[in-house]
């Protein structure tokens, strides 16, 4: 007989990759209180000045990942204050956390569009000081609606700010492809049969060797936005390109360091730190964000802190024994109550409640899996059965449904 348990705290693997919370940043002083200026570099990307709620494309069981599949669209999350000293005072508190767990050495980086960004750029030189502030990044995102009454808007800003004049930059960790054509220059070949881009200055000529590393500028051109049918889309909204927060990571934090983001989204800031062997820490108060989030990190070894769901929901699963190894199968889970009517014609399946599910045991009052699925583009259909060591402790399972609620539950002999 399964019963729900209301356990909070999850670890995948070892858990040393680093912690994703289901939490407001601007409230959670008690779990960021031990990351006070640890962070090397904080990511920040706020929701913008918009009274529109986004939404998160949620799939369907595994025939939702198929051209044309069911799926609905489920509110993630609400924009902030169109009007800009509301949204400044809205910003103010995270801008505060974010802040506050940057290291002495540490980089922000604050990432706004073309209706805030000033307002925000004064914010920070009060928060910050004016002598924190490094760079404004211009990213042209590549993509943009035809205008008729005014230049196509392509580009966000980011804004790159510094506690002091020792923080770590590197920017040979973030080589570029050199484009000669933007700088005028004329492909060659010198007098040792080696091609260079020659360049005529001032009377005078250059000479670049082809095979020199370039380095990008603050104006961000190679970086496209994700397209719809890009394979890092989650469904998520907003979610922003790895290329992107590979540059930002490499280049301002080493192997180890903490990178932080505390309205982490879909989690790219948190899998590129992982990628790139950086420890993370991923904040949202948005429960479909933290799903879609730990979707992507299952592959590494982190905590997660999320609210047990407290109702009824039962899932139908056995437990089987084999030697040395417990093989729990899970059969049914009751389909949710969710905020969407569903696609005309679509009839739930008996796993289709089901988005990511674990097998582990309850451990000092962590719950510690041991084997996971969860659908994906590459993993449409979930694993019936997982399968566990025998090991000290109640068998538990930890089911994520298609709403984002997350449940725990104890396995108890009848």
């Amino acid at each position: 007989m399964w019963q729900k348990k209301a356990v909070t705290r999850s670890q995948y693997a070892n858990g040393s990759a680093g912690i994703l919370l289901e939490a407001d940043a601007t409230r959670a002083g008690d779990l960021l209180k031990p990351y006070q200026s640890a962070a090397a570099v904080v990511y920040l990307d706020p929701p913008r000045p918009t009274q529109t709620t986004a939404a998160y494309q949620v799939k369907l069981g595994s025939d939702g990942y198929l051209p044309g599949g069911p799926e609905i669209a489920l509110p993630a999350f609400n924009g902030f204050p169109e009007n800009p000293e509301a949204y400044s005072a809205a910003l103010e508190p995270l801008l505060a956390a974010g802040i506050d767990i940057l290291s002495p050495s540490g980089t922000l980086f604050v990432h706004l569009d073309h209706r805030i960004h000033a307002y925000v750029k004064i914010q920070l030189d009060k928060l910050m000081g004016e002598a924190g502030f490094i760079n404004e990044i211009i990213w042209e995102r590549g993509t943009g609606a035809p205008a008729a009454r005014h230049f196509n808007r392509r580009h966000d800003v980011i804004y790159l700010y510094r506690k002091s004049a020792g923080a770590y930059f590197d920017i040979t960790r973030a080589p570029v492809t050199r484009n000669p054509r933007r700088r005028h220059m004329r492909r060659e070949t010198d007098a040792d049969g080696n091609t260079v881009y020659m360049n005529r200055s001032g009377g005078k000529t250059y000479a670049y060797p082809a095979d020199n590393p370039a380095y990008p500028t603050d104006i961000w051109t190679d970086v496209s936005l994700l397209s719809h049918k890009d394979p890092q889309r989650t469904g998520f909204p907003s979610q922003k390109p790895l290329a992107l927060l590979k540059r930002i990571i490499r280049t301002a934090s080493r192997p180890g360091d903490l990178v932080a983001d505390l309205c982490c989204g879909s989690g790219t800031t948190l899998l590129c730190a992982a990628l790139e062997e950086r420890r993370f820490l991923g904040v949202d108060m948005s429960p479909h964000a933290v799903s879609a989030a730990a979707k992507r990190l299952y592959g590494f070894g982190f905590y997660q802190e999320r609210a047990a769901d407290t109702g009824e929901a039962i899932p139908r699963a056995t437990v089987s024994r084999a030697i040395g190894l417990y093989s729990v199968t899970l059969e049914d889970f009751p389909f949710p109550v969710l905020p969407v009517t569903l696609p005309i014609g679509y009839t739930p399946r008996p796993l289709d409640a089901v988005d990511q599910w674990a097998a582990g045991f309850i451990q000092d009052g962590v719950f510690m899996a041991l084997d996971v699925s969860a659908r994906t583009k590459n993993t449409p259909t979930l694993r019936h059965t997982l399968e566990i060591p025998m090991l000290p402790g109640p068998i538990a399972l930890e089911i994520t449904d298609i709403g984002s609620r997350r449940h725990l539950y104890v396995y108890e002999e009848i």
